[in-house]
C-alpha cells in the first residue's frame, strides 16, 4: 500500500461523551479489484484509554447499514490507562455479490461502535463509496491494482491466440507461441505477432466511459473493446497485457500524465518493487534497436488511431 497515497484517509475522533478516542486509518472506497486482492480498507485503528481506568473485555464491532461488508468483531481483552493501542489490517469481509454486481458507485457507510458488557463506549459512522467492477481507482489509490484488470482468460483473448500464431508462422517460419524458451529475439517476434493480431480488431479511439466525480478511470476489458471496436490508450494498454499474459509472457504497464504504455520483458524476470517510479530504472532496462544493444525490457507506444 502507498503510504503517501493521496486519497488514503485518517480520521481521529475525540469526544468527551465517550471514555475513548479512536483513530482510523482507512480508504473511503471499495471496489472488487480491493476485495479480490485483500487490501485493508481499515489499514488501522488507534484506541487510546482517556476512562481514567483500566478497560477491559471491549468489542469494536464494524458493520454497515449498507451491506457493503459483514459484521466483524474484534476483542479487546484489556486497554490501559491512556494507553494507545494500534490495531493493523483489519480483515473486512466485503460483501462479493453487491460489489461484483454494482453499475455505478454507490455511497454507504461503515460503522464502528465499541462496546464493553453491552454498553456503548464508542460510536463513528465512516462515509466509503463502492465502485463498479470496471473502476480502475487511479494513481493515487494504491496505482498497482491497475494489475487486477488485466484478464488473461476471456475467451475474447483466447480467440486471438490463432492469428497470433499465424502471424508468427508467416513472420518466422513457426508459430509456436514458447514464451522465453528461444531468447529475446523470438519473444520480441511473439509482442509483434501480438500486435498484428490486435491490429486485426480495427479498434478506433473514444474516451473513457462515464465515470463523473469519480477518482481514475472505467476500465474496457477486452470483450467490450472487441464488441465496440473502441478504446482508449489504457484500455488498449490492459488488452495488450492480458494478451502477452496468455502467450506467458511478463508484461509492463508504464503510465504518465494522460497516457499509458505497453511494454514486455524480453527475458523471463520480474520488477523487484511494485509500483516503480523511478524512470531511470525503466530507461536503463529498455531496448535500444538504434544502437544495437540488446536489453531486457522492449516498451511501445500502445494506440494509435490505427495499429501498426
Amino acid at each position: 500500500m502507498t503510504e503517501s497515497s493521496k486519497e488514503l484517509s485518517n480520521t481521529a475522533q475525540l469526544d468527551e461523551k465517550w471514555p475513548l478516542s479512536v483513530e482510523v486509518g482507512r480508504i473511503p472506497f471499495i471496489n472488487l479489484a480491493l476485495q479480490q486482492n485483500s487490501f485493508p480498507v481499515i489499514r488501522e485503528i488507534i484506541l487510546t484509554n482517556h476512562a481514567g481506568h483500566d478497560l477491559e473485555g471491549l468489542e469494536c464491532l464494524f458493520s454497515s447499514s449498507t451491506e457493503f461488508i459483514q459484521e466483524t468483531i474484534i476483542d479487546v481483552k484489556i486497554l490501559k490507562q491512556d494507553e494507545a493501542l494500534s490495531i493493523h489490517d483489519i480483515a473486512l469481509e466485503f460483501n462479493y455479490q453487491l460489489l461484483a454486481n454494482l453499475s455505478d458507485a454507490m455511497k454507504g457507510n461503515i460503522t464502528l461502535d465499541i462496546r464493553q458488557n453491552g454498553q456503548l463506549l464508542y460510536h463513528q459512522d465512516m462515509e466509503v463509496t463502492a465502485f463498479a467492477p470496471d473502476q480502475w481507482l487511479g494513481p493515487d489509490v494504491i496505482p498497482e491494482l491497475i494489475c487486477a484488470f488485466v484478464t488473461p482468460n476471456l475467451s475474447v483473448i483466447n480467440q486471438l491466440l490463432p492469428i497470433i500464431s499465424d502471424e508468427l508462422e508467416a513472420a518466422t517460419g513457426s508459430s509456436s507461441l514458447n514464451g522465453y524458451t528461444e531468447g529475446k529475439h523470438r519473444v520480441y517476434e511473439i509482442c509483434k505477432a501480438i500486435y498484428r493480431a490486435i491490429h486485426t480488431w480495427g479498434i478506433r479511439y473514444a474516451l473513457p466511459e462515464s465515470s463523473f466525480g469519480m477518482p481514475g478511470q472505467r476500465i474496457r476489458f477486452a470483450d467490450s473493446i472487441y464488441k465496440y471496436r473502441v478504446g482508449t490508450c489504457l484500455d488498449t494498454t490492459i488488452l495488450f497485457a492480458s494478451v502477452m499474459e496468455q502467450c506467458n509472457l511478463h508484461p509492463v504497464i508504464l503510465l504518465q500524465k494522460n497516457h499509458a504504455y505497453i511494454g514486455c520483458h524480453l527475458v523471463e524476470r520480474y520488477f523487484p518493487d511494485l509500483p516503480l517510479d523511478n524512470l531511470q530504472t525503466i530507461r536503463n532496462q529498455l531496448m535500444w534497436w538504434s544502437s544495437g544493444a540488446r536489453s531486457n525490457i522492449r516498451v511501445t507506444g500502445v494506440f494509435k488511431q490505427r495499429f501498426g
